[in-house]
């Protein structure tokens, strides 16, 4: 398995990977895992098509994918855009509108509408053999066809041709219309050094470019980038996705590298620097260190075992001319996740895996190796409670990947996240919404459905390379001028069934003493939590308990709701 798969944006620039092999007769369907939730097959990209973006059309609700073709050494990567056209019973039918010359970004990867309705198409051009440079074209609809205007071409910067050229492949349109912010990804994984380069001026940072800017030349030089204004926020090793919050705020998934550190989850700020290379996760990089010892890093040995390390480990190294941090820049951190979910990390000083919510830690922000993307928001909060007003995320990477399975994580979900903001910082829980996607990768919020793509693997028998609708429970509000009825509690119990742990969410009509307890079928009590509030989540850990029936029980004044669970191994 090629160490790619573990970063979306090599595998949306194009690189060829291999992925591992699925069943005969194919993958099984998605599986939600919270109650109310339902996910639906509603169509499938034509071969040999790559699904990469997914996006929706404000000015008339049409849903648009961007795919890829496998480069296969001979032929270079193609993009397609494709329209989904409503079949009348829920699904869709692929219609391939415009081709990447016609709308001309080679190697496209971003995609992204404005609220009028203009369409921007980021993708990278090859130049020789040895370089590349981005382009961001802009499409305006005319009587009927489309009329492209380029916004920008970047001055060419020199590729690494290893896994890490992730190069640009996220754009998202501020929501004033004023402004497009562009992820370029790094051309290493940790600022090794490759072709007498670590980073060039244009990769590892966010850009900014007005929207209506047309012809611009982005240099490949920091300082002149941070002169012209094109500089948002640097020290972003891979953020494959953007999404702008409700209230304002910018947020990037950013994915981490070969070694066991944190996938971060950053807030993103203008004038920021978010560590990387010289931090990733909550971790410092230790090849910045004289005397760096790759056999005893415990984030890069496998199991401990000095002849297994991550399986491209020849790029850690004693590295004496690593160069130093900035001087009189303070790395920003990325938010921290409070579990209960996503949150596994090794320990720096024993190399065992651990659980962050189960030792009363955090990490910043997610299991390593996941790939976090498709990051959406429900901006108008229609989903109901306890999910309402959250945001979802994706993980791209399967647990059957090296490097995702030596922290036994999970992968290839849905995530719900709930994010709290608090004296102006930021702290989020993770959830389970969904498992059980072919390497999900993008994702488009409509009302309280998602719609995730799948890119699939590489395996063609029994591959699938489809677009589902994960439909939430949808908040039932009240008539207009009415005041909600919260007269009677609420109790939900995510997942079920449960495998490590449950959660319990619970709504109350005033605040009260809370009493969780988990029962099994001979009537006992196997855990217990107490609390007090009005609203909130009580974790209950379930691992070490057989599988089977078991009741949980919340008791509040002389309030009982009792739901049954399944524990399954």
């Amino acid at each position: 398995m090629t160490p790619c798969l573990r970063r979306a944006g090599v595998l949306l620039a194009g690189l060829m990977l291999t992925l591992p092999a699925r069943a005969q007769f194919g993958p099984a369907p998605p599986v939600p895992d919270v109650p109310g939730v339902t996910i639906r097959e509603v169509a499938r990209i034509p071969g040999p098509y790559r699904p990469v973006r997914i996006a929706q059309d404000p000015t008339d609700g049409a849903l648009y994918v961007l795919a890829t073709t496998r480069p296969d050494g001979t032929e270079p990567s193609t993009s397609t855009l494709f329209r989904l056209d409503p079949d009348g019973d829920g699904t869709f039918t692929p219609t391939p509108v415009l081709q990447d010359h016609e709308f001309g970004a080679p190697r496209a990867i971003g995609l992204a509408f404005a609220g009028d309705g203009t369409l921007f198409i980021l993708g990278n051009e090859e130049v020789g053999s040895t370089h590349t440079r981005i382009v961001i074209q802009r499409g305006r609809r005319q009587e009927g066809n489309w009329v492209w205007e380029n916004v920008a071409t970047s001055e060419p910067y020199l590729l690494s041709h290893t896994w890490f050229d992730h190069r640009a492949n996220a754009l998202v349109v501020s929501p004033d219309g004023a402004t497009l912010l562009v992820n370029s990804g790094s051309r290493t994984d940790h600022g090794e050094m490759y072709g007498g380069v670590r980073e060039e001026g244009l990769t590892a940072l966010i850009l900014q470019i007005p929207a209506d800017a047309t012809e611009r030349v982005l240099p490949n030089d920091r300082e002149a980038l941070r002169a012209a204004g094109y500089v948002y926020a640097e020290g972003t090793r891979n953020t494959a996705d953007l999404a702008f919050a409700p209230n304002g705020d910018l947020f990037g998934p950013d994915n981490a590298g070969d070694r066991d550190d944190s996938e971060e989850l950053n807030w993103l700020r203008e004038g920021q620097h978010y560590g990387f290379p010289w931090r990733i996760g909550t971790s410092i990089t230790p090849m910045q260190f004289a005397g760096y010892d790759p056999d005893r890093d415990p984030f890069v040995q496998r199991d401990r075992n000095p002849t297994n390390r991550a399986d491209t480990g020849w790029y850690f190294s004693n590295d004496p001319t690593f160069p130093p941090p900035p001087e009189g820049v303070t790395f920003v951190d990325p938010i921290p996740n409070v579990g209960p979910y996503a949150d596994r990390y090794r320990d720096p000083e024993t190399g065992d895996v651990l659980d962050a919510s189960d030792t009363g830690t955090t990490i910043g922000t997610f299991t390593g190796h996941r790939s976090p993307l498709g990051l959406v928001f429900d901006a108008d909060s229609v989903v109901a409670e306890p999910m309402r007003g959250g945001a979802f995320l994706l993980s791209f990477n399967s647990d059957a990947d090296l490097m995702l399975s030596r922290l036994g994580g999970t992968g290839e979900d849905l995530l719900y996240l709930d994010l709290e903001k608090d004296e102006g910082a930021y702290t989020v829980s993770a959830e389970r919404v969904a498992h059980g996607f072919v390497h999900p990768v993008d994702a488009v919020m409509v009302e309280h459905t998602i719609y995730v793509i799948e890119y699939g693997s590489w395996n063609d028998v029994g591959d699938r390379r489809a677009v589902h609708a994960v439909t939430l429970p949808r908040h039932v509000g009240t008539a207009l001028g009415e005041a909600p009825d919260h007269a009677a509690a609420v109790v939900e119990v995510y997942p079920n069934p449960a495998g490590e742990r449950l959660t319990l969410w619970y709504r109350l009509p005033e605040a009260a003493e809370v009493g969780v307890e988990l029962f099994d079928l001979l009537g006992r009590r196997v855990q217990a939590r107490t609390g007090l509030g009005r609203e909130g989540r009580v974790h209950l850990p379930t691992d070490g308990l057989p599988a089977g029936v078991y009741i949980v029980r919340l008791t509040a004044g002389d309030r009982h709701v009792s739901r049954r669970v399944h524990v399954v191994r």
